[in-house]
């Protein structure tokens, strides 16, 4: 591949592998990513203010026709009978589930920090309901249609009166803790190992290294402040070997 590659290309990505190696490289890296991020937010928020500004409140409710299409799809796979393989391939809830997670910040209800992570923490658990019973269409598909389909007909009913944290009843929802857990420390784990990684290639001290993790899982587990510690503590000899 070498011998027929252009001697241009291989300086040009010889150039980009010293500079992606170097402090500088990672700051452009990361000032990069910084810039993508704040550019889609402020997408976000001109959205946002220009439906609210011309009272474009139609497009609050689009998100409805998304659910009401889940339910025709699933109507379909209980009217096909024995013959619904393709009805079970066109079912998505990628869609549906996404709208699910953005419901309390487009409906525009929610004021205080903490209603909004009330209202996050209740989206999940929505989320969780609908995937279990999407798992199930390959087990009973036409009762799992038909238990998909009430659930995405209660929760444009409750979008539609704003209750927005009472998407589904609590007897529809799974429980939260093991899967909240779970995700605690998956992150906690990515967070603190890429924290390492980064120090390691930008020849960071060691103090700032071993102090950033430490405030990582702290943050991460927050009044848990202990077990993050006890994580942290399993990864330091893997992380840090030579330390």
């Amino acid at each position: 591949m070498h011998a027929h590659a252009p001697s241009w290309l291989l300086s040009d990505l010889a150039e980009r592998n010293a500079m992606l190696t170097t402090r500088a490289g990672g700051l452009q890296f990361a000032s990069g990513w910084i810039f993508i991020v704040t550019l889609g937010l402020v997408a976000r928020v001109t959205m946002r203010f220009i439906t609210y500004a011309f009272d474009l409140r139609a497009w609050t409710f689009l998100r409805v026709a998304e659910w009401v299409g889940g339910v025709r799809k699933c109507a379909d796979i209980v009217r096909s009978g024995h013959d619904r393989s393709d009805h079970l391939r066109a079912l998505s809830l990628s869609i549906p589930v996404m709208r699910v997670r953005g419901a309390w910040r487009a409906r525009n209800t929610i004021g205080s920090s903490w209603r909004r992570r009330k209202a996050k923490e209740h989206a999940e658990r929505v989320v969780m309901a609908l995937r279990t019973a999407e798992a199930g269409l390959d087990v009973e598909p036409e009762e799992a249609a038909r238990n998909l389909a009430r659930m995405m007909l209660k929760i444009s009913e409750r979008y539609a009166q704003g209750k927005v944290g009472a998407l589904l009843d609590p007897g529809d929802l799974p429980d939260p803790q093991s899967r909240h857990e779970a995700l605690r420390l998956s992150f906690a784990v990515g967070l603190v190992t890429g924290l390492a990684l980064i120090a390691k290639a930008m020849n960071l001290p060691n103090q700032i290294a071993v102090a950033s993790t430490v405030i990582a899982a702290a943050l991460v587990y927050r009044r848990a402040a202990m077990a993050g510690l006890g994580v942290l503590a399993f990864l330091h000899p893997l992380l840090f070997p030579d330390k």
